[in-house]
């Protein structure tokens, strides 16, 4: 069962193969240290070394590598229509089979020579290099792109631990370029001397589209600023979306960028980086004289620092009439100082972890396969209200799927961490991340106000006798026209929404029947603190009986729950002390960082593989 529902399901490949390909004859095969005499021509013939491979490609070839480390003497230069693949395990007939997204088989090139690039592309076009963790530069950039154009692509690829005395020690893209970078991170790479921009240099006469990107623990150490990225140019613009900065380092201000030019920040975050010494009056996050920056989306700069005593910074991005703030974009002025360094030492944040399920962007039209999409059930035709369904990739009609139904977490909502809940039904991605996108349909779920229309979460479970019922109808369309099992119905949700899978999903005798099982994030243990805060819970709420607050409410629904499982991560020292006398049939699991949103289940972590073993067992079939 585990293959069928779990295996790594890579919502982001059509969308990260959205660059030119190659059209490829066979590839070339190669794997580190692989018996000589091979030809490349398959696996088991596999050449020992990436030189004679890069050597005999012609356009429209691709060369394929296999998980390992390739030591490597000289740098690697790529030809016009080349592509370049790692992250292979060796068994694979195709790019798309990989799990090269998450560096689950990691492709390791390793630069040896000193004073030399791992990679270098010039005066080239129609490139990919797709899976490969490029490092141990040490006097050059890890990775050089001149005079590279848009069909230049990096994708799925870890830039890291490179060290140069200049800018753009891991990544320096200069000379006309402007390539394409899909889901790749530069993290640990240090510009050292009088050198800024630890991660990535951009010159004055290139631009690059990132999207999906994380910039973490790099430094520079020079005078200026940057520590993760260095902007230069003033003609060309560079747009980031989706790309989170934390943990880089500078020796003076801007913590995280140096920009002179025009910066497109989307959906991004600029958080916990550390501005060493920087003087008074100097911005904290983003340095930029002569910059035009723009934060969109639910982008936000919050908790950058300083280890001065009294850094009286200017404002967090130098320049606030050159920055424009569009959407929900937000940027945080206070100053933080050496009291909150726990923030910038403390890396336990998964933001500096890849994610390797994308939720795909809410659409609107018929559920399909791998869509997610925002519906109104037709009894509610005509009102503000409306929930979201997911049908999973390997969806077929006629056929059943277990249901995993899921409310949002509080919202809006965002914390210095840089984590960030909208608190309406698409919200929370959850469910898509648990199942990898395959073998199970998903609802997100909302709550209705007095007048029937959807509420944020942090209005609270407003009108209960409403949301009841629109849950108890969007559960039953989904077995009735997807396929999903009424008997095989799992209730999850994050925060305030761990405490309404309780309120809401056992609020009385006829929801509390409907799940099989129920899986709680962050919040379930605030159950205990209801019935002594009462007034903090219902303030918001509608037709409910007041003793629904109160320890024997609680106990009510707890005794709903009937003996059926539940998986609760957080809170666990509380749980302990209400199950030492409740007993409930429970998998507890402590939150392994800091975080406070729903980003574990989009990534490889041990919380979602514990995760997804708990619902194989919780719906397999009785033992005959």
């Amino acid at each position: 069962m585990r293959s069928s529902l779990f295996s790594a399901t890579l919502f982001a490949m059509a969308f990260l193969n959205l660059a030119v390909l190659p059209a490829t004859a066979k590839p070339l095969f190669v794997t580190a240290n692989a018996a000589r005499g091979g030809d490349g021509t398959s696996w088991d013939r596999a050449l020992p070394a990436l030189a004679p491979a890069l050597a005999a490609a012609r356009a429209g070839d691709a060369i394929w590598v296999r998980a390992g480390t390739l030591e490597l003497d000289d740098t690697v230069r790529v030809s016009s229509g080349v592509a370049l693949y790692g992250g292979f395990a060796g068994s694979e007939t195709s790019p798309d089979a990989r799990r090269a997204i998450n560096f689950a088989n990691e492709t390791v090139l390793r630069i040896r020579r000193a004073d030399a690039s791992v990679v270098e592309i010039s005066d080239a076009h129609d490139v990919r290099l797709d899976g490969f963790t490029f490092t141990g530069a040490d006097g050059r950039p890890g990775v050089v792109l001149r005079r590279c154009p848009a069909t230049v692509v990096l994708a799925n690829c870890r830039i890291a631990r490179n060290t140069a005395p200049e800018a753009g020690a891991g990544l320096c893209i200069r000379d006309r370029s402007q390539p394409q970078l899909r889901n790749v991170q530069l993290a640990d790479n240090h510009a050292t001397g009088d050198a800024n921009g630890g991660g990535l240099l951009i010159d004055a006469t290139s631009g690059v589209d990132w999207i999906d990107g994380i910039i973490n623990g790099n430094i520079a150490d020079g005078p200026r600023a940057g520590g993760a990225l260095i902007l230069s140019s003033s003609a060309v613009p560079t747009r980031l979306l989706r790309c989170d900065f934390y943990f880089n380092e500078s020796g003076a201000s801007g913590s995280a960028l140096d920009v002179t030019g025009t910066l497109d920040l989307r959906d991004s975050v600029i958080c916990s980086n550390l501005a060493r010494t920087a003087a008074p009056g100097l911005p904290l996050a983003i340095h930029g004289e002569a910059s035009r920056v723009v934060l969109s989306g639910s982008s936000y700069i919050i908790g950058n620092l300083s280890d001065r005593a009294a850094p009286r910074f200017a404002s967090a991005v130098e320049g606030k009439e050159h920055c424009e703030l569009r959407d929900d974009a937000f940027v945080s002025e206070k100053e933080t100082g050496p009291a909150e360094l726990t923030l910038f030492t403390q890396r336990n944040d998964l933001h500096t972890v890849m994610p390797d399920v994308f939720a795909p962007p809410l659409t609107t039209g018929e559920p399909a396969p791998g869509r997610w999409v925002r519906q109104t059930l037709p009894s509610r035709a005509g009102t503000a209200a409306y929930h979201c369904v997911y049908l999973p990739l390997d969806w077929q009609p006629g056929k059943k799927y277990p249901l995993l139904v899921g409310f949002p977490g509080n919202g809006p909502f965002r914390n210095r961490f840089g984590d960030r809940s909208g608190g309406m039904p698409e919200d929370n991605p959850m469910g898509i991340g648990v199942s990898g996108g395959r073998g199970f349909v998903v609802l997100g779920l909302g709550y209705l106000d007095s007048r029937k229309n959807l509420q944020p979460t942090g209005n609270w479970w407003g009108d209960v006798v409403a949301t009841i019922a629109y849950t108890k109808d969007a559960v039953r369309f989904a077995c009735e026209h997807y396929g999903a099992d009424p008997t095989r119905v799992v209730l999850f949700g994050f925060s305030r929404s761990a405490i309404g899978a309780s309120f809401i999903g056992l609020h009385d005798d006829t929801i509390a029947p409907l799940w099989r099982a129920f899986l709680c994030y962050d919040g379930w243990e605030s159950q205990a603190d209801m019935a002594r805060n009462w007034y903090r819970h219902d303030q918001s709420s509608y037709h409910y009986d007041p003793k629904d607050f109160d320890g024997t409410g609680v106990a009510r629904r707890f005794q709903r729950l009937a003996g059926r499982p539940l998986f609760i991560l957080g809170g666990r020292g509380e749980i302990e002390k209400l199950n030492a006398t409740l007993h409930w049939p429970v998998e507890l699991l402590a939150k392994p960082h800091r975080n406070h949103n729903v980003s574990w289940a989009l990534r490889a972590t041990p919380e979602r593989a514990q995760v997804r073993a708990w619902l194989e067992r919780v719906l397999a079939p009785p033992a005959r």
